[in-house]
């Protein structure tokens, strides 16, 4: 009898020892040796996880770039449409303008289009040390989600569209305007007939730029997607992880409580059986 009770008894300790583990640590399997499927499968979970929240920071980084892109190709459209506004003062007022008003608006659409030369846009429009302007960033060589790799060997996850992972060059939409810029744009240095407005190049060059803007635009939406994506990928598989791994606390703390329950019971046996033997040998 003792023996069996000993037994119980030790039974009921390992139990509780356990259940007293995976509450301290938090964790129903620690490791390999406790499920070695479970542990496996919450490692891949967990690398998953990191994968998708990397890659999500991957894409916030991108969507600041396109932010400020936007932002100064805005200032661009608005800018051409001054220029627009301009060649048509110039060109409906040649004939009633004096030379002085037409020097001013050719000197206004001169400074206007000397900002958007390419030594100006080198200078400023950076981010985190890309230089935005040049269309010389390649979205594609980016992992903005998790997967297999395209051909190109970069990302898992392109813009669509032909070469749409490359911006234009800002320079060359502002160019499609065929606005002359001028070195000296000071009422005292500049000639009047310096710059030739050419209204249908113009509106040619607005409509580039809105282009670029509605497909800067659309990158946006698919950033988010990707962005929607990758955080919910990486909530599932964190679950599918805390299924595995992570301690049922209420499931743990009752298992808990009945394991001291059976191991003082098993103890109290053990002394009553240990007892039961000085009472024998008292008989006679």
């Amino acid at each position: 009898m003792n023996i069996n009770v000993l037994g119980a008894l030790a039974s009921a300790n390992s139990a509780l020892s356990h259940t007293q583990l995976t509450l301290a640590s938090g964790k129903k399997v620690n490791s390999v040796r406790d499920d070695q499927t479970g542990y496996m499968i919450a490692r891949r979970a967990e690398t998953s996880t990191r994968v998708n929240n990397a890659a999500s920071g991957n894409d916030a980084d991108l969507m600041g770039m396109l932010n400020v892109m936007i932002a100064s190709l805005q200032d661009m459209e608005a800018d051409m449409i001054r220029e627009q506004e301009l060649s048509m003062a110039y060109n409906a007022g040649s004939t009633v303008l004096s030379v002085d008003e037409l020097t001013a608006i050719e000197i206004e659409a001169a400074t206007l289009a000397n900002q958007w030369n390419d030594d100006q846009l080198a200078i400023a429009f950076t981010y985190n040390g890309y230089l935005l302007s040049d269309g010389g960033m390649d979205f594609s060589t980016v992992q903005i989600g998790e997967g297999a790799t395209n051909t190109a060997g970069a990302a898992s996850n392109t813009f669509v569209g032909a070469n749409a992972s490359t911006p234009r060059v800002w320079a060359e939409l502002w160019d499609a305007s065929a606005i002359d810029r001028a070195t000296d744009v000071s009422a005292g240095g500049f000639a009047q007939g310096t710059v030739a407005f050419d209204a249908g190049a113009i509106e040619l060059a607005l409509q580039d730029i809105r282009t670029e803007l509605a497909r800067l635009a659309g990158w946006q939406n698919q950033l988010q997607e990707q962005i929607n994506s990758n955080d919910a990928n990486a909530s599932s598989t964190d679950a599918l992880r805390s299924r595995w791994e992570d301690t049922d606390t209420a499931a743990a703390t009752v298992a808990a409580t009945r394991g001291a329950i059976l191991s003082q019971i098993a103890t109290a046996q053990l002394a009553a059986a240990n007892t039961a033997r000085s009472y024998a040998l008292g008989l006679f």
